[in-house]
């Protein structure tokens, strides 16, 4: 059922615009969100976390924090970036 409901909601995520701030249920109708059970969508939260952070990410989505509530924000960057042109850490040794 997870599977179903991460496929949904990254399909969703091509609704919305460059720079919008989002939440993991706010890609899902109020009502669709209450019927799912809270241990499926806390599973939902994390496999979506684990893909968005995954090198099998292919949506222009990365991390933006935690809410005051400790809830996981996204932010949906530009698509002609990569996730590394956005946030060009090195974590290499410069080599000069």
């Amino acid at each position: 059922m997870v599977s179903i409901l991460l496929k949904k909601a990254l399909s969703q995520t091509v609704n919305l615009v460059e720079g919008e701030e989002f939440m993991v249920k706010d890609l899902f109708l109020g009502f669709e969100w209450k019927r799912i059970p809270k241990k499926e969508r806390l599973s939902l939260g994390t496999e979506f976390f684990s893909y968005i952070n995954s090198s099998q990410n292919e949506y222009p989505i990365v991390e933006a924090g935690k809410t005051s509530s400790h809830k996981q924000k996204y932010r949906v960057i530009p698509a002609k970036f990569s996730v590394q042109e956005f946030f060009p850490f090195d974590d290499e040794d410069d080599e000069d």
